[in-house]
């Protein structure tokens, strides 16, 4: 559907209450032309109607976001990750938001989000932080998993980051964390038990959440080191 015509068909969807994620909404933000859609609904006064929440100006931010895109599509691994799904939509719509702490029970009745999409959307308007480098990439995808791949885009969108330090945190997400946290993590709580002689407890998760923050990091790499570093945790802790 042409741009134009999307956005007539969302603007009659608004203003009859019908407008949800599987009905109009998510589809017009993953056609071609979803930034010029979004600034027609914009200049119709239909985009106050859907989201009156939204700052002035905050449609822009879509087009902005469209300007990365070509850097997600040029590698194998983020082109997969942006086209599956509702991948490309929810990016689109985190841009619209811009960063921020969640998204509101409002938003998810509002747009009918499933519980995955809300998650999906929480996960890409996280706050990126300083500086652009390994440990922000590791503490990203530690709470967010592949959905960190989205974050730099989004920040970017809203001028959070410029655009090298956006493609910086992207490619070390890609490239450098993503493949650790796909493989198991190095110890677990048997580990702890047999290793460290440790019983389960409330200590648990913290001393393997640090030793697998620690992983992606890329400061912990070995067996023993994470052993090492838990044990540390726990006399710290104690």
């Amino acid at each position: 559907m042409p741009p134009a015509s999307a956005a007539c068909s969302t603007t009659r969807s608004a203003r009859s209450g019908l407008i949800g994620s599987h009905q109009e909404w998510l589809p017009l933000l993953a056609a071609d032309g979803a930034a010029e859609a979004v600034a027609a609904l914009d200049s119709a006064a239909v985009l106050a109607v859907l989201l009156p929440e939204l700052e002035s100006g905050a449609a822009r931010r879509v087009a902005r976001l469209d300007e990365l895109l070509p850097v997600y599509r040029a590698r194998p691994e983020t082109a997969e990750w942006l086209a599956a799904g509702d991948c490309l939509p929810l990016l689109r719509f985190a841009a619209l938001l811009g960063p921020g702490d969640g998204e509101g029970a409002w938003l998810a009745q509002r747009f009918a989000l499933s519980r995955a999409e809300r998650r999906t959307l929480r996960a890409m308007r996280a706050l990126p932080g300083e500086p652009a480098g390994r440990e922000t990439a590791a503490r990203l995808v530690f709470e967010h998993g592949a959905t960190a791949l989205g974050v730099p885009a989004v920040a970017f969108a809203a001028g959070c980051l410029g655009r090298e330090a956006a493609e910086r945190i992207l490619r070390v997400v890609a490239e450098e964390v993503l493949p650790v946290w796909r493989r198991p993590p190095l110890i677990g709580g048997e580990d702890l038990q047999v290793e460290l002689g440790r019983s389960p407890g409330p200590l648990f998760r913290g001393a393997l959440s640090a030793v697998r923050r620690a992983e992606l990091a890329g400061t912990v790499t070995g067996r023993e080191a994470a052993l090492a570093l838990a044990e540390a945790w726990f006399a710290a802790h104690e």
